[in-house]
């Protein structure tokens, strides 16, 4: 018998050709070793176990990897130590796999690549390689706890690592109170898990010592020949298998005998035995590896660590002792793609172990509910828009970016799982619903994870809206209780998607507001609108959500605003049956009751408005409407009329100086908004407003001999701070919008015609710089000297005006104030506004201020500026130690010539954790 017949047994797996599309009745083997001739000595030899390996680093990135746990001869051709009996390879190659057999599953999932060559901790696989699909069988012990480890009293194992060279400063019982609170800690990982789940789930630490005494593999371990006068144990099934131990001394004898396959190696093959006595106090062992781990490549070291605990514990298999095993490194192992020491913890999609770096983890429960989430078949919650991170942009739960990490902190330690994930996880089955996308409705309350189990009014966790290959999610993000420091979407009705691979990611589609809605057109191509309307919101302890979830359009389905609550119906449609049948349906609907009987019908309704007299003569009667509102009131009325309206602006300048002095600044300002985003005023002062919309930076009818100019700006929000994403110019009929994009390519809008031709902006000349960060506007043939500057870095955008005079921006108005005084008016222009959250509101862009940009983008007016979850617009970058400091921010923006660049550079660094923000200035 082979070795892959052996490995069937020991591993429990089964292996079929997918390219003979055959059944395999369970617990068959299929003998696939090729001749020793054919292939080099480190081609595979056993089936592996695939696994997604999902990992997190300091700067924000992720990386998610198909690997495949190697067994027996193949794990020292893979290069891992040769203490180590199984080891985690990269794929290279998983496209041809991924084409073959698209629906493999992590965890459960078996490969053998038959010829496929290991080296370097790579299985590299090739077009002409036979691949062999199987799976976990599914009598075995881990399988049946990884598939049932998301309820229930799951029993998890703290390891505390320490090696030759290093060691955590955290004790064990410091870890055993972060991760299970044991003496105190009140926000920790068992905490959260419980209070999200409803305790669903229950956190056990786990207990126990090794066995005294076990089995070592001894020299000469491999191949060792079977010995029939050793009578410590049954050892016929090993000299069944050509006496050789075949590197598989610690799986259980699978001949039936109590003793197991390692104490059978041992005695039969020349082990020897020593004593292990590891206890495991309040969930948590002390694990001490005889190496160095500075250097020493991150995955050895977990490999190390598990082999030794297998050898404690006198298994092949943790996971069929352990639900989870939680294991805390000392920093100074290294990521081996890159030699990346930056890494912060990664685990394995339905796996059991996940990998915590160093002791700034240890106290990041919501780190460890990321990563234990992995082990419970999550993958990252993503965010297409997130321009920093597409991958887990979304933190509006948990499996996107973790922010928690300093103990004892609600904001960013505290938060659950997006609705996909919450349906995925199975925890709230009883209190969610699912609709068809194209024929359902719902109408009713959402609400928090914290209001369970005592939910009233027939409200829900999750609604599910069902559709071919791909559903959405609506769940109400109330932050509170176990959800108190959600990093997104506060207290709104947030939308997800998820396909129904089970491996994929989940993409945040839209987070609502109170009385807000979203018409996804043409809903996943179905030719049907799908709208999701938020009634109402109550964000009170014991608050819900109210929403309304219809097949349609919003402007078309008004007949749904004033919706029956029990049969998900219109209004006006009749609550119980008639009497009798009406006698005929009416031509119209009446408004309301007639005060009387009419003298006979009219024979049509009017086509317009009467012509006759009004109910009272107007004064005078004005030639025509005004084009549009004056900017601002006057101070007060004037002495006298006018004789006639000036044409506009002098074309000249005044003979001679002023005899006093001037209204406004002497030197010319430069007003800009620009980066995180930073605004500075006509009086050189320097604000933040850290909202999403659209607002108004400058306005001003009468520029250009009454052209007039618009500037509007338009904001998003990522995590905890802002930045502008595009900017628009109008002046007279052309108009000019702009964006960045993270390659720094151009991308403009002139006239809505994306990347036309860009010559001028009503006459005024236009440039673009051969770097393509930087378009100027002209404006010297009108106004000498005086130029616009947008300039735009990777996704940031910002504008500048240079040499403004009171000539061409004196009665200009926006959120960068008054011209002559500086001062932040209201739009009144007489109210000076202090406060800039509010200031920003004020600015926001109105319908009568013209809808510019080439999209609407949420929010519009009347919803207003969507804020951030931290208003103070602090800077929290909490997956660990932040990658850049305050020193390094401020060493890459000295340069920079004034204080505001200055001091937005290092803002902007520090919010983005990139050094190359300084390009921005």
């Amino acid at each position: 018998m082979n070795n892959l017949m052996i490995a069937c047994f020991l591993l429990a797996l089964c292996v079929t050709e997918i390219s003979a599309v055959q059944e395999i009745p369970s617990g068959s083997i299929i003998s696939i070793q090729p001749d020793a001739t054919d292939f080099p000595s480190n081609a595979q030899k056993l089936p592996c176990i695939l696994y997604i390996r999902e990992s997190d680093y300091v700067n924000g990135t992720d990386g998610s990897n198909w690997e495949c746990q190697v067994y027996g001869q193949d794990v020292q051709s893979a290069g891992a130590p040769a203490e180590s009996k199984h080891t985690m390879v990269n794929i290279q190659g998983m496209d041809l796999v991924l084409a073959e057999n698209p629906s493999v599953q992590s965890g459960l999932t078996t490969l053998f690549a038959k010829g496929a060559l290991l080296a370097s901790h790579t299985l590299t696989i090739i077009e002409s390689n036979e691949l062999y699909f199987g799976e976990v069988a599914s009598s075995s012990a881990s399988r049946r706890r990884r598939l049932s480890a998301k309820s229930g009293n799951l029993e998890v194992l703290a390891v505390r690592v320490s090696t030759n060279d290093a060691a955590l400063a955290k004790s064990a019982a410091e870890i055993s109170d972060d991760v299970f609170g044991t003496h105190g800690d009140a926000v920790n990982f068992k905490s959260n898990a419980e209070e999200c789940s409803n305790n669903a789930v229950i956190i056990t630490p786990a207990s126990g010592t090794g066995t005294n005494p076990t089995c070592v593999d001894g020299p000469g371990f491999f191949g060792a020949g079977y010995d029939p006068s050793n009578a410590l144990a049954d050892c016929s099934w090993f000299a069944f298998y050509g006496g050789t131990c075949a590197a598989f001394g610690d799986y259980r004898d699978i001949a039936g005998g109590s003793e197991t396959a390692n104490s059978a190696c041992c005695t039969c093959g020349g082990g020897v035995f020593a004593n292990y006595y590891a206890p495991i106090v309040d969930g948590v062992i002390d694990l001490h590896l005889n190496v160095d781990s500075n250097g020493l490549d991150r995955f050895d070291l977990e490999d190390l660590a598990e082999n030794y605990l297998e050898s404690i514990f006198v298994t092949s298999d943790l996971g069929s002792i352990f639900d989870n095993i939680m294991m805390f490194v000392p920093s100074g192992t290294f990521r081996p793609t890159d030699n990346s020491y930056a890494w912060i913890a990664y685990a394995y999609v339905r796996g059991f172990i996940s990998v915590y770096n160093g002791d700034g983890q240890v106290a990041a429960a919501n780190t460890h509910l990321h990563e234990v989430g992995h082990n419970w078949g999550l993958r990252h919650a993503s965010d297409e828009d997130d321009p920093i991170n597409v991958e887990y942009g979304d933190v509006s739960g948990v499996m996107g970016y973790s922010t928690g990490l300093y103990d004892e902190e609600i904001y960013g330690n505290k938060y659950c799982f997006n609705g996909a994930h919450s349906w995925q996880l199975g925890w709230y089955d009883a209190n969610n619903v699912e609709i068809d996308a194209l024929t359902g409705c719902y109408v009713g309350r959402l609400a928090g994870v914290q209001k369970l189990p005592n939910l009233e009014n027939d409200e829900i966790i999750v609604l599910k809206v069902a559709y071919p290959a791909n559903d959405f999610y609506i769940m109400y993000n109330h932050a509170v209780g176990a959800n108190a420091g959600t990093a997104e979407a506060q207290n709104q009705v947030t939308i997800t998607s998820k396909t129904t691979d089970i491996n994929a990611r989940t993409f945040l589609e839209d987070q609502l507001t109170s009385g807000n809605h979203v018409t996804f057109t043409n809903f996943q191509g179905s030719g049907i609108d799908l709208t999701v309307w938020v009634r109402l919101i109550d964000s009170s302890a014991d608050g819900y959500a109210e929403i309304l979830v219809f097949p349609g359009n919003f402007a078309d389905r008004l007949d749904y605003l004033n919706i029956d609550e029990q049969s998900c119906l219109p209004a006006d449609s009749t609550s119980e049956p008639t009497s009798g049948p009406t006698s005929g349906p009416t031509s119209a609907p009446t408004t309301g009751p007639t005060s009387g009987p009419t003298s006979g019908p009219t024979s049509l309704p009017t086509a317009g408005p009467t012509s006759g007299p009004t109910s009272g003569p107007t004064s005078d009667p004005t030639s025509g409407p005004t084009s549009r509102p004056t900017s601002l009131p006057t101070s007060g009325p004037t002495s006298g009329p006018t004789s006639a309206p000036t044409s506009g602006p002098t074309s000249t300048p005044t003979s001679g100086p002023t005899a006093g002095p001037t209204s406004g600044p002497t030197s010319s300002p430069e007003p800009e908004v620009t980066g995180d985003p930073h605004f500075r005023t006509w009086k050189n002062e320097h604000f933040e407003f850290h909202g999403q919309c659209d607002m108004v930076m400058i306005s001003d009818k009468d520029f250009a001999n009454g052209r007039g100019i618009d500037i509007h700006i338009r904001t998003k929000i990522v995590r905890f701070w802002s930045y502008i994403q595009k900017a628009v110019i109008r002046i007279g009929n052309d108009i000019l919008e702009i964006e960045g994009l993270p390659d720094f390519s151009a991308s403009y809008w002139i006239n809505y015609e994306h990347m036309g031709e860009l010559t001028d902006l009503a006459g005024f000349p236009v440039s673009l710089n051969e770097n393509t960060d930087r378009y100027t506007i002209d404006l010297g043939s009108l106004y000498p000297g005086e130029k616009i500057q947008i300039r735009t870095f990777k996704e940031f955008v910002g504008v500048k005006v240079l040499g403004a005079s009171e000539t061409s921006f004196g009665n200009s108005v926006g959120i960068i104030g008054d011209f002559h005084t500086g001062n932040t008016y209201a739009r009144d222009g007489s109210t000076v506004m202090h406060d800039f959250t509010e200031l920003g509101n004020e600015w926001q862009v109105l319908p009568s201020d013209g809808h510019f940009f080439h999209e609407i983008s949420k929010p519009q007016f009347p919803e207003k500026c969507m804020l951030p979850e931290n208003p103070q617009g602090q800077r929290k970058r909490r997956l660990g130690e932040s990658t850049v400091s305050e020193e390094q921010a401020e060493a890459a923006c000295a340069g920079l010539e004034d204080e505001f660049s200055r001091k937005g550079c290092v803002y902007d660094i520090l919010a983005t954790q990139d050094l190359d923000m300084v390009g921005a200035y």
